[in-house]
């Protein structure tokens, strides 16, 4: 069911929210837990994570969740679960795929634009496969950086699929992308705007093997959470 563009979060709002603002959009490669650059993430005012993206390891990852950004069908529930966002964009523009979220819901819900998608899919595709569909992290980059006019934004987890999904077991064989050309269009895109960098990830893999890091992963969501709504009451 598609929602009603008027009843969710309009781009002159996300773009008020973020505007000044430092950003830190999370990839989900798993070089991420070749770092500890957990603290560095959370230092940012705001975070985007992306798709099933979730904290596994806090210590490579951060603990905070400002926005959680997806092409996939989470329900809201799971959203809620998973990264307890203060907004949510849904970012395909498959919109015949977009859950039936809540009323309330739908009001902290941003639409990624149709035009920006099809702009996006044509400077990417400049670079390499014509046909190629942007990943939905390029459509959050792209967004934030060209849209929104952030102090700064970093790039971590993203590594164009040198190493796998970390919720994925293997590499992607016939993935709908061309991740060298997304490559050289963020490198382009660093070039072009001075607030925008990419963090590299180290070789010692900090992936998570026991379920302690699960368990701390919920905490810290539920403090992030309390601490929120707390802030909202004020």
């Amino acid at each position: 069911m598609e929602a009603d563009s008027t009843d969710n979060l309009s781009l002159v709002e996300l773009q008020s929210f973020l505007s000044g603002k430092s950003v830190a959009i999370i990839g989900n490669a798993s070089s991420i837990f070749n770092d500890r650059l957990g603290a560095e993430i959370d230092a940012h005012e705001v975070v985007i994570r992306i798709n099933h993206g979730c904290i596994k390891n806090p210590v490579a990852q951060g603990s905070k969740t400002t926005i959680w950004a997806g092409s996939v069908a989470l329900n809201e529930h799971e959203v809620q679960e998973y990264f307890a966002p203060i907004y949510a964009m849904w970012m395909t523009p498959r919109r015949r795929s977009l859950p039936n979220y809540s009323p309330d819901f739908r009001r902290k819900l941003f639409l990624h634009p149709v035009e920006f998608w099809e702009v996006l899919q044509k400077e990417v595709g400049a670079l390499g496969d014509r046909q190629a569909r942007p990943t939905t992290g390029a459509m959050v980059i792209n967004l934030v950086v060209k849209h929104c006019k952030p102090s700064r934004v970093r790039l971590y987890g993203f590594d164009f699929f040198k190493t796998k999904t970390f919720y994925e077991k293997r590499l992607p064989k016939n993935k709908p992308h061309d991740f060298h050309a997304e490559e050289v269009w963020v490198e382009e895109l660093c070039a072009a705007y001075s607030c925008l960098e990419i963090r590299k990830h180290g070789n010692r893999n900090l992936e998570p093997k026991t379920p302690m890091h699960t368990i701390l992963s919920w905490v810290l969501r539920c403090m992030h959470r309390l601490i929120d709504t707390l802030f909202r009451r004020r």
